[in-house]
């Protein structure tokens, strides 16, 4: 699994936009969208903010990065 179906995912299933994504972690629209395309990664801090914002095991979500980088 990468960041990106994680990502895309979460959006789906509880219907939140790019726009609330990046507001809550407070980065661009941009950045999220290069997430969604897999075109670039989350560091680490926005990754676990990510995680804990969506109540996902930190552990996984920083295992899709670390495995996609």
């Amino acid at each position: 699994m990468t960041f990106s179906t994680i990502l895309k995912t979460i959006e789906r299933e509880y219907s939140f936009s790019c726009c609330y994504i990046a507001d809550n972690l407070s980065v661009p629209d941009e950045v999220v969208e290069s997430w969604e395309e897999g075109t670039s990664l989350p560091t680490e801090e926005e990754a676990v903010k990510f995680a804990d914002i969506f109540a996902l095991p930190r552990n996984i979500v920083l295992s899709t990065i670390r495995k996609d980088s």
